[in-house]
């Protein structure tokens, strides 16, 4: 039986034959590479910053991120802008402690927003901030404002910044297309409103929250219903505009909950989990009319089907919420990969992974073409050491197979399923996942089905119909 991790992957022994060929050539008079990357960004997600974090353990087990942690990880981001000059930063959500007190969340928005800006300080990249599940004032998987709620005041976490009025995009507030600041959704030009002529980049910016089992659970199935119907309009005309700009316009889609399973889970017999745990519920259905066809179709189907449609102007899927470094492939519905769903690992360490941050290359295209992410060693209970730049890239530990075209992240993803099979792709993708090389989570998992994002929920291992 092949064993996982027995092995380096094949692109570490290409690279050393790589290596060993080119000393042996005469290159010294040979002219650069021309770099394939025209741009990047940096991404980082779920904070998950604590005032007591030094001293208390949060939900009774996790240990959050402390002062020290996030500023660490801010002047750590502070060199990588400096180093790489990305061109816009993502930030895919969660910014407080898990479980912890109103009173508390508040400090907590300030300090973490505000140490979002001081990343790009004297500088005017932007700063784009997506909701994750905690972030709300009213509890966990709620509304992201007290808008909502009935004789709420418009009030959401960004208020609570030192400058409010410059989020969700700071530095590029300006620049926001379309928006509903309610439930924290809204598309907008990253490097500013593209030139006549030239193919602008459009990010949409979802609110994912809207979909999940715990969002019924704090504001109902009927406030659910609209919200998510609301949402998937909104994202179908968002498409629809980037596709009918001239020229086209390519589209990233970002947001804190990505569809598909939840790979922490395990379905187990005699327990509330015999079935493979959703992100996005699976009692929710599209009940509106704008979008022809779908009215009754589960939302992961009904996203799933508006992605299919525009795969001619969707270069990328970025979410947060599961604090690993993962991937996502995102199917069709006739179970055909259309693009790739990447994982931004968190900031926090309350999951068992190193903090990270990643720095993202993209093609003219706008096509993801490299990922790199940089890392903390922990170091004691509460302290992490950002020094000596430690890094990995998506390209060492994902090999393309021989002959094949990687010349994007979705490419090389792609290739390793076809030629080398769905193992050896899992296996790739454990070995980072948790930002430790080669040291895979232990226990299982459903990491496997959690690899595939579908159209139809996976049969239960314990339907007896299988």
């Amino acid at each position: 039986m092949k064993l996982l991790f027995t092995r380096y992957p094949k692109s570490v022994f290409r690279q050393w034959a790589v290596a060993l060929t080119v000393s042996l050539l005469v290159t010294a008079c040979a002219p650069p590479a021309a770099s394939q990357s025209s741009g990047k960004f940096m991404a980082l997600s779920d904070i998950h910053f604590g005032t007591e974090a030094d001293s208390k353990q949060y939900c009774g087990w996790m240990t959050e991120t402390d002062q020290a942690l996030w500023d660490g990880a801010q002047t750590q981001a502070g060199k990588l802008v400096k180093a790489h000059n990305p061109n816009f930063v993502i930030y895919t959500g969660d910014l407080p402690a898990h479980c912890d007190m109103p009173t508390n969340r508040k400090s907590e928005f300030k300090t973490t927003l505000d140490g979002l800006a001081n990343i790009v300080s004297g500088t005017s990249i932007p700063v784009l901030y997506m909701p994750g599940n905690n972030d709300t004032v009213g509890g966990d998987y709620c509304s992201f404002s007290w808008a909502d709620y009935p004789g709420g005041a418009d009030t959401t976490p960004l208020d609570f910044a030192s400058k409010p009025a410059e989020w969700p995009v700071y530095n590029g507030k300006a620049n926001i297309i379309s928006q509903d600041a309610v439930h924290g959704y809204y598309s907008v030009y990253p490097m500013g409103k593209p030139v006549a002529g030239d193919v602008g980049l459009r990010v949409i910016a979802m609110n994912t929250v809207i979909f999940t089992g715990g969002y019924n659970g704090c504001m109902g199935s009927s406030a659910q219903e609209d919200a998510s119907n609301a949402q998937l309009n909104w994202l179908a005309g968002q498409l629809e505009a980037a596709s009918k700009a001239s020229p086209p316009e390519k589209v990233m889609i970002a947001m804190h909950v990505p569809a598909g399973v939840d790979g922490f889970t395990v379905p187990e017999l005699n327990t509330r989990h015999t079935d493979y745990a959703y992100n996005w519920t699976r009692d929710l259905k599209y009940t509106g009319s704008q979008i022809s066809g779908a009215s009754g179709d589960w939302v992961q189907k009904v996203f799933l089907d508006l992605v299919a449609s525009s795969n001619s102007e969707i270069v990328s899927i970025l979410s947060g919420h599961t604090h690993l470094n993962g991937i996502r492939r995102v199917n069709n519905c006739a179970g055909d990969m259309v693009e790739l769903n990447l994982s931004i690992p968190a900031i926090t360490h309350d999951h068992g992974s190193n903090p990270a941050i990643k720095i993202i290359s993209y093609g003219d295209d706008y096509e993801l073409t490299e990922d790199e992410t940089f890392y903390a060693e922990r170091t004691g209970k509460y302290s992490y050491d950002w020094s000596g730049n430690k890094s990995f890239k998506f390209s060492t530990y994902y090999g393309c197979p021989t002959g094949q075209d990687c010349t994007t992240l979705q490419k090389r993803v792609a290739a390793i399923g076809t030629a080398e099979g769905d193992y050896q792709l899992l296996h790739d993708m454990l070995s980072v996942i948790a930002v430790k090389p080669y040291n895979p989570p232990a226990g299982q998992k459903s990491y496997k089905q959690a690899l595939d994002t579908k159209c139809v929920p996976y049969p239960s291992p314990f339907d007896s119909t299988n």
